[in-house]
């Protein structure tokens, strides 16, 4: 009788088969997962790279802060203002005003993003 031949490639499958489910579901989900944290760090990276010389570039150039006022969640007014320190000026005498029931649009330059007459104004009314 001839001696039985073993059958390297029947089994080199069968164990790996077994392997192979444990071996995807890891790929499955630490791929897309390792793909979405390098993609994120490369987007932050970037951003904490690029924010300060665009602040420095609009301050260097002599460009304008925008200030606005928003109600609801809508901006309906804006101004520009010059430098920073102009900047929290404003922001601060325009909060002060409103919350008296100032209204910027009324005291200062700037420009209507809405109808102003339409503007639901919260607060209190001047007469």
């Amino acid at each position: 009788m001839l001696p039985r031949m073993s059958d390297p490639v029947g089994t080199f499958w069968r164990s790996s088969g077994e392997d192979l489910l444990p071996t995807a579901i890891t790929l499955v989900v630490a791929l897309p997962t390792l793909v979405m944290a390098v993609v994120a760090a490369a987007e932050l990276a970037l951003l904490l790279l690029l924010v300060p010389v665009l602040a420095l570039t609009r301050v260097l150039l002599g460009r304008h802060w925008i200030v606005e006022v928003t109600t609801d969640l809508r901006a309906v007014w804006e101004t520009e203002v010059g430098t920073w320190p102009q900047t929290r000026q404003a922001i601060t005498s325009m909060a002060s005003g409103l919350e008296q029931g100032i209204y910027p649009w009324d005291e200062q330059p700037g420009r209507p993003l809405t109808d102003l007459d339409r503007t639901t104004r919260a607060g209190q009314h001047r007469e």
